[in-house]
């Protein structure tokens, strides 16, 4: 019912929607969970980004190289020792790759020695020496060129340590050249997870540089040290000598010497018995190992100093024990082992073309004496031989002149007595001491 004023109410049009009749909660609710995840979103991103590492700056590497090839250059014009040196060009190499494994090997001889680890090399590199052409570095060495090598795949590289360098995480092995000049003196190397770059071999080629540098800094002035003090050692000899005739003290300067110039080797010069053959030591310097008491005796023929002597020329070896031209007598063997001193040179004493001694030197085993070490034992050898010689000569002349002056006093007594049992007398007491004798008897018929 109604008052005929009133219409009928009218339905909202179809796919609207009332505003009144929209939830706002729900709508604030929405936005407010969408503004936490652009939130979170945002928050990732940033996180993300500053997870990133920074791109590579080729300036920023540049200066970088250039700050330690220069602080390298300091250290080897400040004669730094050259244990430090290489320790800090590997250090400062590693760092600049990447990588956390660094080591030197140096040539002495024919073999490559292990002369430095930096990082984990200690657990890699574990062989000592290894010859020229042997494994990936010999190889390096002998073709004087960088070479980078797949653990799993280059046949260069010895099996049980490509295996070692795997089971440690390592892929790549990059090997570059100690060049001085013409010559190789060693290699560098550094092991890594990832591969070598270009970029990566000519930074390590320059750290390879500045490193042979180095050591070819420290070999000449070490050299030049060594070749002073040989030169002093000799010129001290050499006033000896024209001071003194005495074989002893002579013999005593030249085993000290030669001994504090090979760095602590044993030393032993021997005189020769042309009666046996033996050789009977005159001086020793270091501990050749445990002997009997008086001096040290060498059968004929026998030890390092026998084989000098049988071809009377200077003799080295590395390992005396497995040597296979050195004869050992009674002992010997026990001797060398307990001393230590596996290594050695034998220089045969000759004096107006004959044999009179040796001098024989004895170090740790294994080493390599090079052609300057071989010049001074033969210059000290040389110079025994004169001095024993001479010492000898000044003997056998005192000698005879004893001799003749004994004789001729005996003549001048002879004629002042015409009684038999008078010059008798006199003829024993003058022959006891000419011929060394207890006793002399003269029997008359």
């Amino acid at each position: 019912m109604g008052d005929g004023d009133d219409e009928p109410a009218q339905a909202a049009p179809r796919g609207r929607t009332a505003l009144n009749a929209i939830p706002w909660a729900v709508v604030l609710a929405a936005a407010a969970t969408l503004a936490i995840v652009i939130g979170v979103i945002a928050v990732l991103v940033v996180r993300r980004r500053s997870a990133r590492p920074p791109a590579f700056d080729p300036e920023r590497a540049r200066r970088a190289h250039l700050a330690a090839l220069l602080e390298i250059n300091t250290k080897i014009g400040a004669l730094a020792p050259t244990d430090a040196l290489l320790t800090f060009i590997g250090n400062e190499a590693a760092r600049l790759l990447g990588v956390d494994n660094a080591g030197f090997r140096l040539l002495e001889g024919d073999e490559l020695v292990l002369a430095g680890a930096i990082g984990n090399a200690a657990e890699t590199m574990t062989t000592a020496r290894i010859r020229v052409g042997e494994s990936l570095s010999g190889k390096v060495v002998q073709e004087g060129r960088t070479i980078a090598a797949d653990f799993a795949t280059s046949p260069d590289i010895m099996p049980e340590n490509a295996v070692l360098n795997r089971n440690l995480g390592y892929t790549t092995l990059l090997v570059v050249p100690l060049r001085v000049g013409d010559r190789v003196i060693g290699v560098l190397s550094f092991r890594s997870r990832r591969a070598f770059s270009a970029e990566d071999q000519e930074l390590a080629e320059a750290f390879a540089g500045q490193a042979a540098v180095a050591i070819e800094h420290a070999r000449l002035y070490r050299e030049a040290t060594r070749q002073a003090h040989r030169m002093q050692a000799l010129a001290d000899l050499g006033r000896l000598l024209a001071q003194t005739l005495d074989p002893e003290l002579v013999a005593r300067q030249i085993v000290d010497s030669t001994q504090t110039l090979f760095s602590g080797a044993a030393t032993v010069l021997f005189r020769l018995d042309e009666a046996t053959g033996r050789l009977i030591s005159m001086a020793v310097a270091g501990d050749p190992g445990p002997a009997p008491e008086g001096p040290l005796v060498i059968p004929a023929g026998a030890g390092l100093a026998g084989l000098a002597l049988r071809e009377r020329v200077l003799v080295t070896t590395r390992d005396v024990l497995a040597d296979p031209r050195v004869v050992l007598g009674p002992g010997m063997r026990e001797r060398i082992e307990q001393s230590g001193y596996r290594s050695g040179i034998a220089v045969p004493l000759l004096a107006r073309e004959r044999v009179i001694g040796a001098l024989v030197i004895g170090t740790d085993p294994d080493r390599v004496f090079d052609a300057d070490e071989m010049s001074l034992a033969q210059a000290f050898a040389s110079e025994a031989a004169v001095a024993l010689d001479n010492a000898q000569l000044f003997v056998e002349a005192t000698r005879r002149g004893r001799e003749a002056s004994e004789l001729a006093a005996l003549a001048g007594s002879l004629t002042e007595s015409l009684r038999v049992e008078e010059v008798s007398e006199r003829i024993v007491a003058a022959l006891v001491p000419l011929f060394h004798a207890r006793s002399v008897n003269i029997r008359l018929l």
